[in-house]
This record gives structure tokens, C-alpha cells and sequence, in this order.
């Protein structure tokens, strides 16, 4: 997924929780959230950053742990009927996939530990 997909994403999740009570902290702690995801894509992504790989995998793993709780926020959300279950369930959908990406990339980053020969 491209840093543009996640944006579009991003904006997606605004327009769903912009369907929020007005001063719904919920709304707002969701935001957050996935503005997070975006801020690590980006600090992954970046030129002008040069970062190791055991960094990019802790970021990617920093991610994934911010998709985790955007679920749990959707779970509440989800009861509170504010917003039609559809909506949550592309959400989902789109950041369970984001997480599989970050998942594998970070496992994929991880510093490999050699056996010791002797």
C-alpha cells in the first residue's frame, strides 16, 4: 500500500467519524490514531530521514500497534450506532490489510540473529 493509499485511507476514517456527536472524544482519539499510522508511513518512507533496519521494524511494529487500538476504538464506536456497521467494516477491512503489510515488513527488518559456529 502507497503512502497516497494510506492518505486516502486517512481521509476516509475523517469522513466516518466526522458522522460523530460533535464533541465525541472518541472521534477525535481515532483520529489521532490514524494520523500515527500516517506519521510512521511517512518517517519510514522518508528521503531525507536515514534510519536503520531494526528502526524501520520498530516503526513498522509502532504502526501496526496503532491499527490495533484504531480496532478497539471501531469496536466502541461500532455499539454506539452513530455510524452504519458498513462503514466500519471497510475501515477494518483496509487496516487489517495495512497491518499485514506492516507485519511482514517489520519481520522482514528485524535484525536476523546468526547461530554461533564453534
Amino acid at each position: 500500500m502507497t503512502e497516497e493509499n494510506i492518505i486516502k485511507l486517512t481521509n476516509a476514517l475523517y469522513k466516518v467519524t466526522g458522522l460523530f456527536p460533535k464533541e465525541e472524544p472518541l472521534k477525535f482519539a481515532i483520529r489521532k490514531e490514524a494520523l500515527d499510522v500516517l506519521f510512521f508511513t511517512a518517517l519510514i518512507k522518508g528521503e531525507s530521514l536515514t534510519i536503520t533496519r531494526e528502526e524501520r521494524g520498530y516503526y513498522f511494529k509502532k504502526a501496526a500497534g496503532k491499527i490495533d487500538l484504531i480496532g478497539t476504538y471501531f469496536d466502541i464506536a461500532e455499539n454506539q450506532d452513530w455510524v452504519n456497521e458498513k462503514n466500519f467494516a471497510i475501515l477494518r477491512n483496509e487496516y487489517r490489510n495495512l497491518r499485514e503489510i506492516f507485519e511482514f515488513e517489520a519481520s522482514k527488518n528485524e535484525e536476523t540473529k546468526k547461530p554461533i559456529v564453534l
